[in-house]
């Protein structure tokens, strides 16, 4: 089956100098409305993914149990977790697979949580925006459903697939099977770290050192301030490098 590709539309949302929840919603707002305008959808409906820092995303180890068993297992799991009362929160979960031990096989669990109150902000925004939200998704599985097209063939489902996708405010380091989401952590060390680490060491504003970033990333050979700029961002990278590190090791155990 063919899929044809319509329409598309981006808005860069500025991550520096808008850390209130509200005032970033009215720009997402704001920008989702330019783009309607801006571009030939056909349609309203929409999938809605929440941002990777809006989530929570932990692995658990579980015996095989009723699904109504699981969900309770995982409430007591995250009661002492979660930055907020678990009463409060959305909880879905993907059995990403099974664990063998020295005992019982036990199912490996990614379950996932946000706010509430976070999740319904985000669909009021979207129908101001008039759009149809038909489906809810986090970033580590849009992620591996973005390419999942390319993993149809039957030797895939053995193939290990590591994505990292480096965001503003977290990373998402994912590993699928194939089709089927294997791994998933959010990161904090993320592009705020890198643009932090850039003004601290050259003494200038956050947004300043944020464009020379973003310029360095387009040049075509670097220069003694983009070698100097490649050598403040050793600490954010080597730190990343290690968190990647941890969560294979996670994985292979």
């Amino acid at each position: 089956d063919s899929v044809e590709l319509l329409a598309a539309g981006v808005a860069e949302i500025p991550s520096v100098g808008t850390e209130d929840p509200q005032e970033r919603i009215a720009m997402l707002l704001q920008a989702i409305r330019g783009i309607l305008v801006s571009n030939p959808f056909k349609t309203r409906q929409c999938i809605l993914s929440l941002p990777a820092h809006e989530t929570f995303v932990h692995h658990v180890k579980l015996p095989k149990l009723s699904d109504g068993q699981t969900q309770e297992a995982l409430r007591a799991e995250l009661r002492s977790k979660l930055p907020y009362s678990v009463d409060e929160a959305v909880i879905r979960n993907v059995v990403a697979g099974e664990v063998h031990g020295e005992s019982e096989a036990r199912r490996e669990v990614i379950v996932v949580a946000a706010p509430r109150a976070t999740l319904e902000a985000y669909l009021a925004m979207a129908r101001r925006a008039k759009l149809d939200v038909v489906g809810i998704n986090i970033e580590a599985c849009a992620i591996v459903e973005c390419f999942a097209r390319l993993f149809r063939r039957a030797p895939d489902s053995g193939r290990t697939v590591l994505f990292v996708d480096l965001g503003a405010e977290s990373t998402q380091v994912v590993l699928s099977h194939g089709q089927h989401i294997a791994f998933a952590r959010n990161l904090t060390t993320a592009g705020r770290q890198f643009d932090r680490a850039v003004a601290e060491g050259m003494n200038i504003p956050i947004t300043e050192a944020h464009a020379m970033r973003l310029d360095t990333q387009k040049a075509d050979s670097p220069g003694a301030a983009q070698e100097k700029l490649y050598g403040l961002l050793d600490g954010p990278l080597n730190a990343l490098a290690d968190e990647v590190t941890q969560c294979l090791r996670y994985y292979e155990s």
